[in-house]
Formats: structure tokens, C-alpha cells, sequence
């Protein structure tokens, strides 16, 4: 348990530590709100963990229940469908509990964003890691790697869905701002771990 409160604790830190990064991005091709988001997410997981008396699953439940309380933004709804959606694979799961979870998240992700690789979302970054991590379930130095390089894919991507698709050109040569969101706070949780 220690290790998925490291990893939260990292990944909380890391969204504090982008937050103006993420503004600043989001600002060039959609309301300039993902900082704020990011920090109302960082909030909510650590305000979970401190009142965490579960097992991973319940955890996992807690962070997508408070991220979608405080963080009712688009970015932090899918965060949270994310979690929750982790919570229920972790559950359910007999294999890796990492692996399971990454997975819940990219599904839950996918259904409720009615994303796909390579539309230039979060997804970029997810599902990357992901990958790393089913064929080798120890390597999170690895999956963070693929995280970051998911990020910097997005670069080149035309977006396909939302507001982002319609100023893709303000935004050209940047990484999109959900990939680098969610992809840095992945890689810190996985590096902390």
C-alpha cells in the first residue's frame, strides 16, 4: 500500500509542479483552465490518501469520487472515470495490480472521452506505458519513459476531438496539454513506486 501512496503522492506533486505549464498550453487551443484542473486533481488525491483507511481498490475510488466532486472540468472527469475505472479492474484483477489498473483507466478513458490513440489526447501518453508494462510488468522505469516519448508524439498529431480540433493550428509543434498532464503525473507515480 505504501507504494500506490508514494505513487500518488508523486503524481500530485508533479501536477502542482505543471500547472502553469498546462495553462499556458491549454490556453493556445482551448479555455486556458487544465493548470487549475491539475491542481484541483493534486488536491483531491491527496486530500483520498490522508483519509484512506481501505484496501487499493477503495482508494482508487476514493481519488476518481473526489477528483469528479472538485475538478468537474472535462480533463478532470476523465481523471476520474480514470480512477474509476482503475478501482473496479483492481478489483476484479488476478494478474499484476498495475497492469490491471493502467488498463481499467485507458478503457475507462476510451468509453468516456470516445478517444482512440493517436487523436492526440491523454491516450498518447497512457497507452504507451501501458503496453511497456503488459509485456514487463516491473518495468516502470520503461512504461515512464513511454509516457514522456507519448507526450512528445503529440507534437506532431493533428487533434481530432473537442475545441482542440478547430485551433489545432495555435497549438502547432506543442504536445498536447491532457497527454503532458496525465504523462507526467504517470511517469512521477511510476518512478516513485
Amino acid at each position: 500500500m505504501t507504494g500506490l501512496m508514494r505513487a500518488l503522492a508523486a503524481a500530485a506533486d508533479r501536477l502542482d509542479s505543471d500547472a502553469d505549464e498546462l495553462t499556458r498550453l491549454d490556453a493556445l487551443q482551448g479555455d486556458g483552465d487544465l493548470g487549475r484542473t491539475a491542481r484541483l486533481i493534486a488536491a483531491a488525491l491527496r486530500e483520498a490518501a490522508r483519509e484512506h483507511t481501505g484496501d487499493i481498490p477503495t482508494l482508487l475510488r476514493a481519488c476518481g469520487a473526489k477528483i469528479a466532486a472538485t475538478a468537474p472540468s472535462s480533463s478532470g472527469t476523465l481523471v476520474a472515470t480514470a480512477f474509476l475505472s482503475a478501482a473496479k479492474a483492481v478489483a476484479a484483477a488476478e494478474g499484476d495490480l498495475v497492469v490491471a489498473g493502467m488498463q481499467g483507466a485507458v478503457d475507462g478513458i476510451q468509453r468516456r472521452g470516445r478517444a482512440a490513440p493517436g487523436d492526440r489526447t491523454m491516450l498518447d501518453a497512457l497507452v504507451p506505458a501501458l503496453l511497456v508494462l503488459q509485456t514487463s510488468p516491473s518495468d516502470r522505469a520503461g512504461a515512464a519513459e513511454a509516457a514522456e516519448q507519448g507526450i512528445e508524439e503529440t507534437r506532431t498529431m493533428e487533434a481530432k476531438l473537442g475545441r482542440a480540433r478547430f485551433l489545432a493550428g495555435n497549438a502547432a509543434g506543442e504536445p498536447d496539454p491532457g497527454a503532458v498532464m496525465v504523462g507526467n503525473a504517470l511517469a512521477a507515480a511510476l518512478r516513485s513506486a
